[in-house]
């Protein structure tokens, strides 16, 4: 189940739909260093039952770049981090660079 948060003005419910359920989206980590230009975005909770029957609720960010393809993350850094961005600009922000750090506790963790 996904319940929207917030999203771009572009984004219509095909494309929740089609953002939320891509198999094959990339991981932002994979992405440190480089620059993508937004196209949609997408912040919303999703609720998953796993085998053992327990539901588990997490909160994802989908973006679409220009070129079609779809990244998702579920760190609350990077998530934090872009909102922030989107609360302040609204949709007059299309490219961000992700930025690749490292916590006090040795963790790997992105931002943008």
């Amino acid at each position: 189940m996904l319940n929207i948060i917030k999203s771009s003005a572009n984004l219509s419910k095909k494309d929740a739909f089609r953002l939320a359920n891509t198999n094959g989206s990339s991981r932002m980590i994979d992405l440190a260093g480089k620059e993508i230009e937004i196209s949609k975005w997408l912040y919303a909770t999703t609720i998953e039952t796993r085998n053992d029957g327990e539901t588990l609720e997490k909160d994802v960010l989908y973006i679409e770049q220009s070129d079609g393809t779809i990244m998702g993350s579920v760190s609350p850094t990077f998530i934090n981090s872009f909102m922030n961005i989107a609360d302040t600009f609204g949709d007059d922000f299309h490219r961000i660079r992700i930025v690749k750090g490292i916590s006090k506790n040795g963790r790997e963790y992105v931002t943008w």
